[in-house]
């Protein structure tokens, strides 16, 4: 079976880091006022706005941090995020979201500064303080936001003309997007763009994870409004059964990884594991390591794996065979 997973930039990982690290903070903030008004919670729709919306308020504080040369190189907001009962969430009709995760970079210092905005009565930008990841040394280009589809609500009402989004919504209508994320384009060969797609200008990324075994990532150009949508239809995720009728499975160890991890297939008999293939898959949906031959060759059920020359960040270990496939989430620290 060929994986065709290379479908969101590697700062989808990035923005989930920024939104875990920094909730807590913002808890701290919306607590205080949720005393004053209980239903803010929610987060609903009144306090949603668009990513240039929000810019203004992140880029002042930015430059009061790194000085009047910070210029923004990536925005992005989760698709659904909830953390002590405040939802953080973007709504795909409007392309408007309850809060947007900016990072900057400066050229003079070569620095970096990460904030989260929200609005209530007026935009709040909070700071995240360290970077608990690495970002990539190509993610210091300027964003362009001065095209006619930079704005997230533009972005939105251009996308809904593509058929292949319309197809997935009438397929899976209750899927909301992973991440949103705008950014120069960043290693276009790994993206799989077809021929012709702009990769000059700002452009947007929408990842889906939905259901029936499908996912689909879609790119939209912020000047000239090209959209490519790329479905994937993985094999049914069902769990094997040995005979005896216990679910077979993964197991991950140490998770958190440092150093190494250890994937332990459970259950599973020889017939099922001779035509299976055990992959590590990153945030961008790119196969970093093939384990198939490790956990063959031992005849241990084990594939043991270094990490400590990949940055920090989500990955997925993905078994795969007739009929089945099995998953299970690693997380790598630095």
């Amino acid at each position: 079976m060929t994986f065709l997973l290379k479908r969101v930039s590697y700062i989808t990982g990035v923005l989930l880091t920024i939104f875990s690290a920094c909730v807590p903070m913002l808890y701290r903030f919306l607590f205080a006022i949720g005393l004053l008004l209980p239903g803010i919670t929610d987060l609903n729709a009144q306090f949603r706005f668009t990513a240039l919306q929000g810019l203004p308020t992140a880029q002042s504080s930015a430059r009061e941090t790194l000085g009047e040369d910070a210029s923004v190189v990536l925005i992005g907001a989760p698709g659904a995020f909830e953390f002590q009962s405040f939802n953080f969430s973007f709504d795909i009709d409007t392309g408007r979201s309850n809060a947007w995760g900016y990072v900057f970079h400066s050229k003079s210092s070569g620095e970096l500064a990460t904030y989260i905005v929200i609005r209530f009565l007026a935009y709040q930008a909070f700071e995240l303080s360290t970077l608990p990841f690495p970002i990539p040394g190509n993610l210091t280009t300027e964003l362009d936001t001065s095209g006619t589809y930079a704005d997230s609500d533009n972005m939105a009402e251009r996308l809904k003309t593509d058929t292949a989004f319309q197809n997935y919504q009438t397929d899976l209508p209750e899927s909301l997007p992973q991440f949103v994320t705008f950014s120069q384009v960043i290693d276009p060969d790994s993206l799989q763009l077809p021929n012709g797609f702009p990769i000059d200008q700002g452009t947007w990324t929408i990842s889906f994870t939905g259901g029936g075994d499908s996912t689909m990532t879609c790119f939209v150009a912020s000047g000239t409004g090209e959209v490519f949508c790329r479905r994937i239809y993985g094999p049914p995720t069902s769990s094997p059964r040995t005979e005896e009728g216990v679910v077979a499975s993964l197991r991950v160890a140490p998770n958190p990884a440092r150093d190494h991890v250890l994937i332990s297939l459970q259950g599973y008999s020889p017939a099922q594991l001779s035509s299976s293939r055990l992959v590590l898959i990153n945030s961008i949906g790119q196969v970093v390591a093939d384990l198939t031959e490790s956990f063959r060759g031992n005849g241990n059920r084990q594939a043991e794996l270094s990490v400590e020359g990949l940055p920090a960040g989500h990955y997925r270990s993905l078994l795969t065979g007739e009929n089945f496939s099995e998953q299970i989430g690693v997380i790598v620290v630095q």
